[in-house]
């Protein structure tokens, strides 16, 4: 390339010396001037005109210059533009890289922190009456056996059940568990639960990520913890708010709990593929038309 401009150069300093001379051999041999119209040229009036042309084309040709100059500059600007915003890009998706994993990290945390403080919880739950004492998941397992049972006499006739109907048989039996004394710390307990989903539900997961961490929570409870929930969940508002869209009920199913939960509960709340499976079934026996 510099070879190219180089001879370019000295072309044109030839032309610029040797002008006048090519100007005549052009008039002679291309325009078919006389000779004695060129003698004529002689004078360096008509010299400086002959060289005032060829400035004429020195100048052209270095407007061009300019001209493919600017085009060069032009490109070259758009290029590092280009390059810039692409730049930018990789930064911003850098910088929402890291700011993403720096609220993973604060969730994942919030996460454990809770996970660590319901398992405290439930070791710390503690029940003691005339004939024994009952700590954490046999508290649980006492209180769904009981919930069961009420089925063959309690609750054989769901239809007629009222929540407050359901809240008193709780209470009863948990009473009479506590040597006839109430006992509030399985309300506590569960309201982990709403602070877990909350947590998940509240963050910047995707959808995946989200139900990875709400299996999470309902893979921690045992089959008799959902079972005293789903039992709570039947009377209390709140509870039945957080258990909404859930999908926390996934360890349990009998075909005479599924008018109980058709009644008391949203189908959301479920994810036991049997339940969901029936529950239409069940609904519409319920709800005939």
């Amino acid at each position: 390339m510099r070879i190219l401009w180089l001879s370019l150069a000295l072309g044109l300093i030839c032309i610029w010396l040797f002008f006048p001379t090519i100007f005549n051999w052009w008039a002679l041999n291309i325009w078919n001037v006389p000779s004695a119209e060129i003698g004529k040229l002689g004078d360096l009036g008509s010299l400086g005109d002959i060289y005032g042309s060829l400035n004429t084309l020195i100048s052209s040709i270095a407007l061009c210059a300019v001209a493919f100059s600017t085009l060069l500059q032009v490109t070259s600007l758009k290029e590092t533009r280009e390059a810039n915003e692409r730049q930018i890009k990789l930064a911003q998706e850098a910088h929402d890289a890291q700011i993403r994993e720096s609220r993973y990290a604060v969730f994942a945390s919030m996460f454990n922190g809770l996970m660590s403080l319901k398992q405290t919880k439930l070791e710390s739950l503690k029940i003691k009456n005339r004939e024994r004492e009952y700590i954490g998941f046999e508290i649980f397992n006492f209180l769904a056996d009981s919930f069961s049972n009420s089925f063959e006499s309690k609750f054989n006739e769901v239809y007629l059940l009222s929540e407050n109907e359901v809240k008193n048989h709780f209470f009863r039996i948990l009473k009479g568990l506590n040597s006839d004394q109430k006992f509030y710390d399985l309300g506590s307990f569960f309201l982990l639960y709403e602070n877990l989903l909350n947590l998940i539900y509240e963050s910047d997961l995707d959808d995946k990520e989200k139900e990875y961490f709400k299996a999470a929570v309902r893979n921690s409870m045992s089959g008799a913890e959902q079972l005293t929930l789903f039992w709570m969940g039947a009377y209390s508002p709140k509870y039945k708010l957080f258990l909404k869209d859930s999908q926390l009920f996934s360890q349990f199913y009998s075909d005479k709990m599924m008018p109980f939960a058709i009644k008391f509960h949203d189908k959301s709340s479920f994810s036991h593929p049997t339940i969901l499976k029936n529950w239409n079934r069940f609904e519409e026996q319920q709800n005939p038309a």
